[in-house]
């Protein structure tokens, strides 16, 4: 099921990106980039400063949940990670949203006079990159959920699997902003 919610999310990224055309989509793309300095600047002093905000069980193990898509080292304890992978992931929404309303008045952008099919095609490919990056995004922060459905969920889907573990830079790069990986 969750696979098929994600390569929903993937075709309607295509989608969208593909009616946006290329400058539009090159432009929500830089906002991508521009919400990631912004939450990689200030997700790790805010969860510092707001751990008490979003409550998290002091342990898994007395709740009987398994979190199943990453080993966890005994040094470092979940909460810490679960509230810099919130905060990273919160600040990015919020600027990209942010961002996105700000862009949505260049919408007489995608009139450019360009090779129709080009327009599309290459607009197609950036709205996809962008939805693969929410996604991605979306089902990291979920991984850290203590809720065992959301955990069997996510480990009964390959592709949710190999997204979060695999998906080139992001994964590694972002286990490692969030303590997973020294």
């Amino acid at each position: 099921m969750i696979t098929f919610v994600i390569l929903l999310f993937l075709a309607l990224g295509t989608m969208t990106g593909v009616r946006r055309g290329v400058v539009l989509q090159a432009g929500h793309l830089l906002s991508l980039l521009i919400s990631f300095i912004v939450a990689l600047s200030f997700y790790d002093e805010l969860a510092e400063k707001f751990k008490l905000w979003v409550p998290y069980p002091s342990t898994l193990d007395d709740a009987g949940i398994d979190l199943t898509m990453f080993s966890i080292p005994s040094s470092i304890g979940l909460d810490e990670v679960f509230y810099k992978a919130f905060w990273f992931i919160v600040l990015f929404f919020g600027t990209k949203i942010i961002l996105s309303m700000i862009l949505s008045m260049f919408d007489s952008l995608t009139n450019i006079p360009v090779l129709k099919q080009v327009k599309g095609l290459l607009g197609g490919i950036f709205g996809f990159i962008e939805m693969y990056i929410f996604v991605f995004l979306i089902l990291f922060l979920a991984a850290f959920a203590p809720v065992q459905s959301i955990q069997d969920a996510i480990a009964n889907s390959s592709l949710a699997t190999f997204m979060i573990q695999h998906t080139p830079l992001l994964a590694e790069w972002l286990m490692t902003k969030v303590g997973l990986i020294k």
